[in-house]
């Protein structure tokens, strides 16, 4: 078993980053984010390439049963590291155990408000918040309930990021189990440990969102789908697993319920003749249709938040930076409408400049945004190839992860939230599992992948000098 994560790009990787840092110190120098911050940055690209590479060939041997074991001890012990790492290096840098100017903050005044409730009696997490959205809910009662049960035990932040770690390992299993069941031990295996070290996915596992819980949701409902219909070894709690997981994750992001919903049904009405007897496929309609009804809605509720963001994409990008948290200028302005669904694959495009050095250096959790920003861009290139071989190769048994690729993908875009990494979380482990399908199968591209790498650098770079201008700063 050969690890498709190769050590020529492992040095691509790291010397692409070094040719930005380098043409961005020299262009914008007075306006350069800080030197320390960039330096952290390479060395966390270095950890998530070397990383994979020294743990696949640890585990190269293993058995399935070992290597499961071995990736959710490895990941957990990870994330555990970051949730310390976080919490202390957010309180010496920020002056509190958060990310600056972020949603954790308020996740962690929820949740201390939904345990002041509980202790009252009070379940209804409705009736706790009346004016919350929906797709808030979720999160806001997850939290709350740790507060309420584990509070008392010591640090609650802490106890509720460890939490957040677990859920983020459990995810990590089933993402390589579901992969077993669509593709080769090799690209499972790769995709997993990428995924494991991606420093997105271990960011969020150590601080305050609601991702890592939601991602965890998305990822047993994959797997629940496959193991029901393509094993069909399967229990009550494996049924009760794919409702529970669909309808959870109605209260954590809009429209992300339909999303699986839809997905799972296009992923049973593919695989109908090939996969199950024509009695089971009208049964399981029939019961998607009493489903339906029952999450009417939900639908309604999620949709309709949806469409208020605007009419058309300009619209909704523009909505999404004047949020406090976006851009002044958006890298959807950048691009026109008919090629914004391959424009928005590789972004968001990494912010190398500050507009106001004193306030943007001194936050420690925007800045490790960057190294995943440049890692996502270095695989979105193969990701095209690994959609176009599914498509035409193993389209039936990967149609789920597809569709719901493809649903969760347009969603972002259209909503004008592709260029905000946060939003790109529930699809990076699919995001990634294409991009390894495409450098295992199409390797002979890599000239073209190295023409790709110079244009992303000269975009990039653009894209900085456009931002200086925007918040009017002249770079000479």
């Amino acid at each position: 078993m050969k690890f498709i994560w190769t050590k020529k790009l492992v040095y691509i990787l790291i010397i692409f980053y070094l040719i930005v840092f380098g043409i961005g110190w020299v262009l914008f120098k007075d306006n350069f984010i800080d030197f320390n911050w960039s330096f952290l940055q390479l060395l966390v690209i270095v950890f998530f390439a070397f990383g994979g590479i020294l743990f696949f060939y640890q585990t190269k041997a293993f058995s399935e049963k070992k290597f499961i074991r071995y990736i959710f001890i490895w990941s957990l012990l990870i994330k555990v590291i970051i949730v310390f790492f976080n919490y202390y290096i957010f309180d010496a840098v920020n002056g509190f155990p958060f990310i600056m100017h972020s949603d954790s903050f308020a996740y962690n005044e929820w949740g201390q408000q939904a345990a002041h409730g509980f202790s009252k009696g009070i379940f209804n997490a409705f009736k706790i918040f009346p004016n919350s959205d929906l797709s808030d809910m979720g999160g806001k009662f997850y939290y709350g309930i740790i507060y309420f049960l584990f509070g008392s035990f010591g640090n609650k932040i802490i106890i509720a990021r460890i939490f957040n770690a677990l859920f983020a390992s459990l995810t990590v299993i089933y993402f390589y189990k579901t992969l077993r069941f669509v593709s080769e031990s090799d690209v499972a295996r790769t995709s997993a440990i990428l995924f494991l070290f991606f420093p997105l996915f271990n960011l969020y596992a150590g601080t305050h969102y609601k991702e890592s819980i939601f991602l965890f949701f998305i990822m047993l409902a994959a797997f629940e789908s496959y193991k029901i219909f393509f094993v069909r070894h399967y229990s009550f709690i494996d049924l009760t697993g794919l409702f529970f997981a669909i309808t959870a994750s109605f209260f954590f992001r809009t429209v992300m319920g339909p999303v699986l919903f839809f997905s799972l049904l296009g992923f049973v009405l593919f695989n109908i003749k090939q996969k199950f007897s024509f009695s089971f496929g009208v049964s399981f309609i029939i019961i998607f249709v009493v489903l339906l009804f029952v999450y009417q809605n939900l639908f309604r509720s999620e949709t309709e938040q949806f469409a208020e963001s605007g009419t058309t994409y300009s619209e909704k990008v523009v909505a999404q930076a004047k949020r406090n948290t976006g851009n002044k200028f958006s890298f959807g302005q950048l691009i026109n409408a008919p090629f914004m669904f391959v424009a928005t694959l590789p972004a968001p495009l990494p912010t190398i400049v500050v507009t106001n050095k004193h306030e943007d250096n001194r936050d420690f959790g925007l800045n490790t945004y960057l190294s995943s920003a440049f890692i996502k861009i270095f695989l979105s290139f193969w990701v095209l190839f690994g959609i176009y071989f599914t498509l035409r190769k193993r389209f039936k048994q990967n149609s789920y992860i597809l569709l719901f690729f493809f649903a969760y993908y347009t969603i972002i875009v259209i909503s004008g939230n592709g260029f905000i990494i946060r939003y790109v979380m529930p699809m990076l482990p699919f995001f990634i599992y294409f991009a390894v399908i495409g450098i295992k199968n199409f390797k002979r591209y890599l000239s073209v992948f190295m023409l790709f790498l110079l244009v992303i650098i000269f975009v990039i770079i653009y894209y900085n000098y456009m931002k200086l201008n925007a918040f009017g700063i002249i770079v000479t």
